[in-house]
């Protein structure tokens, strides 16, 4: 028997196993482990860890900083981010590229960013 990687083993002794440390035992019928003095208790109590489905979904709600690119990317817009405080010949300007995934567009085009993303 194979568990799935969301699955442990709970043994008497209360430990738990998972899925890459738990042992099957083919007589027994139920998985196995070793208690602190050496010998095997068996098991046969399988319980799920949650699954965490949590992802960053843009919405008008978390973009709150309207940003205006100059270029953009496949994957990314780039912004402004600054510059080196020279002008002339050494000036030199930064840029600053955010995930289009973690932008929200409104219904008029305007981006909206995220304001950790700043």
């Amino acid at each position: 028997m194979e568990l799935k990687k969301n699955q442990f083993v709970v043994f008497t002794d209360g430990h738990k196993e998972g899925y890459l440390e738990a042992r099957w035992s083919e007589r027994n019928q139920a998985f196995y482990s070793f208690d602190e003095n050496g010998e095997k208790i068996f098991s046969t109590t399988i319980i799920e860890k949650a699954v965490r489905k949590t992802g960053f979904k843009p919405s008008a709600k978390n973009c709150t900083v309207e940003i205006h690119p100059y270029g953009e990317t496949e994957k990314a817009y780039a912004i402004h981010d600054g510059g080196n405080g020279k002008v002339g010949k050494g000036f030199k300007s930064y840029t600053k590229h955010i995930a289009k995934s973690i932008c929200y567009v409104d219904e008029n085009g305007n981006i909206f960013a995220p304001a950790w993303a700043m």
